[in-house]
């Protein structure tokens, strides 16, 4: 077998000694996290022990959500990449959430026969601690030939402080890191050897990154780009460009669902997209302070971390003293080894870029007079894509990989220069460990699921909860009150929810539920808005119409906010169409009352109501409130009853003749605008439709050169059209 594949590798060393090392990092694993093995099956890390104030607001929950979708998706036989049971009616695409697929898939048999996520995600935690340790270990002793310095190194990427703090954080795009070594593994591998396997192997293991974590996906290339870059020559350019199409080859199916989610505006390119990286960089003093969860000195370096412009867990980035020494040892001894310059001006590099945008220390930007002194990442705010890179200190990630590959050289001269090898790499490890101890690890066990979640569960029909306090987060922007339990609640109800919580989230799902009657009331007397009279009548008017549409049979007030405003409202505004039940645990039920609506075969778009129907695009001005003017995309929903032929009369204005491209359902249409009112008159067959919510997207060449005003559904009987 050749060396080229990883059983190549493995076979380079006795299998028993790998799965020795295996087995003590599993080892170490369950130790440094206990007590975590023993409540794999009730609790997961969690920041909350740390701040307590963040209770219900932490990343455990949709973390655990997460890592449910595989079941969900296997369950329902849906895609796993999109649903509609979060941010409903709407629905939300997966692409580029954190959802650690690849460990997902590794740990699904536990999901399916467990049927207890919380157990699945913790596996997913202990197994991201070994794998990341196995793969720098692979990494290191491809290039060392040394066991124990391979093994050191394995702790020193996987245990690292800055690590740890996002795994207490749930947040799984900086917990997966295994699959990282492995890609730069067989990555330099393509250039040192000319063997086609490399390059499979390295576009394999950059997928597995792609599909854990939309950052890891970024650091790689930028990682792979450095390396040629400083191994420059035809040969390497050659050799970069055919590990892109092999890479491209392999990620055909995914590019498409990619691609797909940046047209859906899931890269957001608007102002603030990059404003988080002002404050969310590395403060330079961070390197050299011990975590905010230290075992020993977290009281100690308490102030250091409440002084920061953002949360702890992403400004840890402390390195280590014994790490420390270890590099500047590495860079002494072997200053003039290539390849070890090459890895400390890609450690310098990479340190400089998670610093982000602004530079800070010690709490404070540095400034020139009243301007902030800009850093390289900063030129980030102009490039499509990498500006979504809101979290810079996230490139301490590829700082600890140099790190490693810095470390390995001296460990193996000190390692080979000891007579007590056993004894210096137990010293070693045991000071590594230390300098990053969390004992015992903290853990969040609020994850009982409430009394109203068990009775909704037997229920078998589908249908929507609102709950209360509503919430669209994606870690830039919230609309509504941050609460994260709720859909963690839905993986046992399995009902769809309004809202919703995901990394990334487009503008159009922000402005479709400010613009909801009803919904848009709450989301203002969440902020602390009052709602005016005018608006009360209006969701009184349409509530049952609202009801009807997003199929609303629940409203649940979670404890913390009965005999809130919201809560007072709601309750004084729907009090005759819904049946009351409070819960010995705190909680409020909400049945409404089932009506005789049926959607409405007639939609006029001056009034409120249709901004249900509305997903993006369209726009209503003052001046000609009665027509909605639409950009270049714009959609709109509808629902039908029952799957049957239908005719869709559309009442269109347009400024110029023009073309206009449909899409109805799955039929695609074209249409020619003559410049005034048109009402073209489309038939669809049922073969194009879903039964309930269907789609049309509009394609213009034009912006707001056209509008709609009013739209029609009516069954065709009178025709055999498929």
């Amino acid at each position: 077998m050749p060396k080229n594949t990883l059983y190549g590798i493995l076979k380079s060393m006795n299998l028993r000694k790998h799965i020795l090392i295996i087995f003590f990092y599993s080892l170490i694993t369950i130790g440094f996290t206990w007590p975590l093995i023993l409540n794999l099956n009730k609790a997961t890390p969690s920041i909350i022990p740390f701040y307590p104030q963040y209770k219900n607001m932490t990343d455990e929950y949709i973390a655990v959500w997460n890592t449910w979708q595989i079941k969900r998706a296997i369950e329902s036989g849906e895609n796993f990449f999109f649903t509609k049971k979060i941010f409903y009616p709407l629905g939300a695409n997966l692409a580029i959430a954190d959802h650690s697929l690849a460990l997902s898939i590794m740990v699904l048999p536990i999901i399916l026969l467990s049927n207890n996520p919380l157990i699945a995600y913790n596996f997913i935690v202990l197994l991201s601690f070994i794998l990341s340790a196995y793969g720098a270990f692979l990494l290191i002793f491809y290039l060392t030939k040394n066991k124990q310095a391979s093994f050191i190194c394995g702790l020193i990427f996987s245990f690292s402080s800055a690590r740890l703090a996002h795994v207490i954080a749930s947040h799984q795009a900086v917990m997966s890191l295994q699959w990282i070594p492995l890609f730069f593994l067989f990555f330099i591998k393509i250039f040192r050897e000319n063997r086609f396997l490399n390059y499979v192997w390295a576009g394999g293991f950059f997928l597995l990154t792609v599909l854990t974590s939309y950052y890891l996906s970024i650091f790689l290339i930028l990682l792979g780009i450095l390396w040629v870059i400083l191994n420059i020559n035809r040969t390497n350019l050659l050799k970069l460009i055919k590990f892109f199409l092999c890479t491209a080859i392999i990620h055909i199916p995914f590019l498409i669902i990619l691609i797909k989610a940046f047209l859906q505006g899931y890269f957001p390119q608007g102002k603030g997209v990059f404003e988080m990286s002002y404050f969310y960089g590395a403060d330079l003093l961070g390197f050299f302070v011990p975590a905010f969860f230290h075992s020993l000195f977290k009281n100690l370096v308490g102030g250091f971390y409440k002084n920061l412009s953002g949360n702890a867990w992403e400004h840890t980035t402390y390195i280590g003293y014994t790490v420390l020494f270890l590099v500047l040892f590495s860079l002494f001894k072997f200053k003039k080894n290539r390849e070890v310059k090459k890895f400390a001006i890609m450690a310098f590099l990479f340190l400089i870029l998670s610093l982000g945008a602004v530079l800070w220390i010690r709490g404070r930007p540095l400034m020139f007079g009243n301007r902030f002194i800009f850093m390289p990442q900063y030129v980030f705010k102009f490039i499509p894509i990498l500006n979504n890179v809101r979290l810079p200190s996230r490139f301490v990630v590829l700082v600890s990989l140099c790190i490693i590959l810095i470390s390995g050289y001296g460990l193996k001269y000190i390692l080979e220069k000891c007579k007590k090898k056993i004894t210096i790499t137990f010293l070693l490890s045991f000071l590594i460990l230390l300098e990053n101890l969390c004992l015992p690890f903290p853990l969040n066990q609020e994850f009982k699921i409430p009394l109203v979640y068990k009775e909704i569960s037997q229920e078998k029909e589908s249908f929507t909860i609102l709950e209360v306090p509503f919430c669209v987060y994606s870690g830039a922007k919230i609309l509504g009150y941050y609460y994260s339990p709720p859909q963690y609640y839905q993986i046992f109800h399995k009902k769809n929810i309004l809202g919703g919580n995901l990394g990334r989230i487009p503008e159009f799902i922000y402005e479709y539920y400010q613009k909801l009657p009803f919904v848009s009331s709450i989301i203002k007397l969440q902020a602390g808005k009052k709602i005016t009279n005018q608006e009360r009548v209006l969701d009184q008017e349409y509530f049952l119409e609202l009801v009807h549409f997003l199929n609303l049979k629940y409203i649940i007030i979670h404890k913390e906010f009965v005999g809130s405003i919201v809560h007072n409202y709601i309750e004084s505004l729907i009090k005759d169409k819904v049946i009351k039940k409070e819960y010995p645990d705190g909680f409020i039920l909400y049945k409404i009352n089932k009506t005789d609506n049926s959607y409405p075969t007639r939609i006029d778009f001056s009034e409120k109501i249709s901004n249900i129907y509305i997903i993006k695009g369209l726009k209503r001005y003052k001046t000609n409130p009665k027509t909605l003017w639409s950009q270049k995309h714009s959609t709109i929903l509808f629902f039908i009853e029952t799957l049957d032929d239908y005719k869709i009369k559309l009442t269109l204005l347009s400024l110029k003749p023009q073309e206009l491209k449909l899409k109805v359902g799955k039929k695609k249409i074209t249409l020619n605008l003559s410049k005034g009112t048109n009402s073209p008159e489309i038939l669809i067959g049922k073969r194009y439709l879903n039964q309930g919510m269907n789609y049309i997207n509009f394609i213009g060449k034009y912006p707001y050169s056209w509008g709609i005003n009013s739209m029609e559904i009516r069954k065709n009987s009178s025709s055999s059209h498929r």
